[in-house]
């Protein structure tokens, strides 16, 4: 489930507007009022990391695990 989670991250990571162009029609019922602030990207990517960080872990886990 975290390679997913990795996979999204680095969607996120390299694409943020993206990101929110998608969650925003997602999320609101109105989607077309939402305007969002630029300082807000930096944020999108942040979280994208922390995810691609949370799947690396989980595979290192997986692999040390699987040596033994």
């Amino acid at each position: 489930m975290l390679n997913l989670t990795g996979l999204f991250g680095a969607v996120v990571v390299l694409f943020p507007d993206m990101y929110r162009k998608i969650a925003t029609t997602l999320i609101y019922d109105q989607p077309h009022k939402i305007e969002w602030n630029d300082r807000f990207t930096p944020v999108v990517r942040l979280i994208g990391v922390v995810y691609i960080l949370m799947a690396i872990r989980a595979f290192k886990k997986r692999q040390s695990k699987s040596i033994r």
